[in-house]
């Protein structure tokens, strides 16, 4: 085994004090007795054959370490990891000789990140496969790099500690947040699907096709009921429709300076992504089509397509993607949104307004508009919102609040404006984000405005 670090263990070091204090102690009894240096000699000498016979067995301790064959270990990743999301990385360990019961593994997780359950302490018995896991949980998004783990572990005499590079480097993905997928899918009837706050208007119309008569739900609303079809089974029956399929949802997505402002443990940017995973999700399972196009320092374009697999297809493709420090083209994105996309679509804006915006926004949206249905989502700072609530109890406060009045007023006025030219925005805070732009999917689709 190749080691990178070897040191005297605490035992070696113990046994080297304890001979050099035992020659210490028979050189002052010879001394104290005026005897010369030569007096005594087969006792030094019996103390120095010890002190050899130790040096010996050190050195052949320490030829031991490299004679030793190194451990197969191989890390076991989760299949998907996820932003902000615990997960259980395992590792399996095969020795053919022992470690030692003070055997530690230690793994190079990349940073940032919140590790539990690191070192982890090895049983070192030899001939064995050992396995073990801890915790990790990623801060940032993108391409992460596992390098090799760090073994440290005794000779076989325990006269050194040694440590040495195992296992291989790993590359992995860490993508958004997309655990608000699975809890969607958990939900079984409408009753429950407004327990996260995602409302669907029940009603027949436009843009709506009779699918089946089914058993009456919780939360089915008397509209729905079939009582031609109740009358003869002597039960509540309801109509179930479904909205038109084949329809195409493509996300606006700003990855300007303005998106990296954060809300709790997350930028907006990160907050839009999660959301629009969800959003993704229902479409595709809707029978619709999704695309994406980021706008920022760097564009990437997804043209829409179908099947609930498609939710990794946009993973992939957003996985790494980070606001840039440029300002926002509004203006310019569009007209390649428009050049791209030609078929009608529900376009979904997700940005973060300031008043200066509006000037190059508004030509923007009235491109879009000529083909395609415009939803701009403008993610409010919960931190504004906080001020506003609060009553200044300083003059330091006094100022805060007077800011985050300003902004708010500007914001209203932004608003005011595109309702004005036949825009409904939504004015969300990032916690409100993922069940805002479903509800308003859901009100479109049902509204039969596509």
């Amino acid at each position: 085994m190749k080691a990178t670090q070897r040191r005297p263990s605490a035992l070696l070091v113990r046994l080297g004090f304890a001979l050099w204090g035992l020659a210490l102690v028979l050189e002052v009894a010879a001394l104290s007795r005026g005897e010369a240096f030569v007096v005594g000699i087969d006792l030094r000498a019996g103390v120095v054959s010890l002190a050899l016979t130790l040096a010996g067995a050190a050195l052949l301790d320490l030829i031991a370490i490299h004679r030793r064959a190194a451990p197969e270990v191989r890390r076991v990743l989760p299949r998907i990891l996820a932003l902000k999301t615990w997960s259980d990385v395992g590792v399996e360990v095969r020795s053919r000789d022992a470690l030692g019961r003070d055997a530690l593994l230690i793994d190079s997780v990349p940073q940032p990140a919140e590790v539990e359950g690191l070192p982890i302490h090895l049983s070192g018995v030899a001939n064995a496969t050992e396995r073990v896991q801890y915790r990790f949980r990623p801060l940032v998004r993108g391409d992460v790099i596992f390098d090799r783990l760090t073994l440290r572990a005794s000779s076989p005499l325990g006269l050194w500690r040694f440590a040495a590079r195992v296992g291989a480097v790993e590359t992995e993905r860490v993508f958004p947040n997309f655990a608000a997928t699975a809890r969607f899918d958990a939900l079984l009837s409408e009753a429950r699907i407004r327990e996260v706050g995602i409302k669907r208007r029940q009603r027949r119309g436009e843009g709506l096709e009779f699918h089946q008569l089914r058993a009456y739900r919780p939360g089915d609303t008397i509209r729905q009921i079939d009582w031609k079809a109740t009358s003869r089974k002597r039960e509540l029956i309801s109509r179930e429709y479904e909205e038109e399929r084949d329809q195409r949802v493509v996300f606006f997505l700003d990855c300007s300076r303005r998106m990296r402002t954060k809300d709790g443990e997350l930028s907006h940017f990160d907050h839009s992504l999660n959301a629009m995973i969800l959003l993704a999700h229902v479409a595709l399972k809707g029978g619709d089509a999704v695309g994406l196009l980021s706008f920022g320092e760097e564009r990437r374009w997804l043209p829409p397509a179908k099947g609930v697999s498609n939710v990794h297809r946009l993973l992939r493709t957003v996985y790494d993607l980070e606001p840039t420090t440029l300002g926002v083209d509004f203006r310019g994105a569009a007209e390649e949104l428009c050049r791209r996309q030609r078929r009608r679509s529900m376009v979904v804006v997700l940005t973060h307004l300031r008043g200066e915006d509006l000037e190059d926004l508004l030509p923007a949206v009235h491109l879009m508009r000529r083909t395609h249905y415009v939803v701009v989502v403008d993610l409010r700072q919960g931190e504004v919102d906080e001020l506003l609530a609060r009553d200044p109890k300083s003059l330091s406060e006094a100022f805060s609040a007077m800011g985050a009045w300003r902004h708010d007023i500007e914001r209203r006025e932004l608003h005011d404006r595109l309702r004005s030219d036949g825009l409904q925005p939504l004015d969300v805070t990032p916690d409100q984000l993922g069940a805002a732009i479903v509800s308003r999917y859901y009100e479109v689709k049902q509204g039969g405005q596509l």
